[in-house]
Parts: C-alpha cells; sequence; structure tokens
C-alpha cells in the first residue's frame, strides 16, 4: 500500500510542477510586458503609440499560448491519472 501512495504523490507532485512553472511563466511574461510599456512611456514616449498595438498583440497571443499549453498539461494529467489507476 505505500508503494501506491508513494506513486501516486510522485505523480501528483509532477503535475503540480508544471502547473506550478507555467503559472509562474505566465505570470513573468504578463510583468514583463507590464514594464515594458511603463518603461516605453516613461523614456521613449515617441513610440508609445507605435508600440502599443504590437504589444496588445504579442498580449493576445501570449493569453492564446497559455490557453494551448494548460490544455496539453490538463490532457497529460488525466491521461496519467486514468494510466495510474488502472496500474
Amino acid at each position: 500500500m505505500k508503494k501506491e501512495n508513494t506513486t501516486k504523490k510522485v505523480k501528483s507532485d509532477t503535475w503540480s510542477h508544471h502547473d506550478t512553472m507555467i503559472v509562474n511563466l505566465r505570470d513573468w511574461v504578463n510583468r514583463e510586458v507590464s514594464l515594458l510599456r511603463t518603461d516605453i512611456a516613461k523614456s521613449a514616449p515617441k513610440i508609445d503609440a507605435a508600440t502599443s498595438k504590437i504589444l496588445k498583440n504579442a498580449e493576445d497571443l501570449h493569453v492564446q499560448a497559455f490557453d494551448l499549453i494548460r490544455t496539453v498539461a490538463d490532457m497529460a494529467e488525466k491521461e496519467a491519472t486514468k494510466k495510474s489507476i488502472k496500474d
């Protein structure tokens, strides 16, 4: 019984780790874009208007990318959970 609990804990820890890393990476990108916007507004205001649309497009792509990454991670976790139940 102890081996089974250890196996489940390791698999749970694996998916928890992936979830944490995905969230941290997403948040890091959001912070960097925000800081970039702030620094452009302060230090390079002449290009603020031109870069605003580019950064908005980047943010939209960022959301799409992380939605896809989350979907894959969720699919993998469900499959791993099904497999561990069978084992």
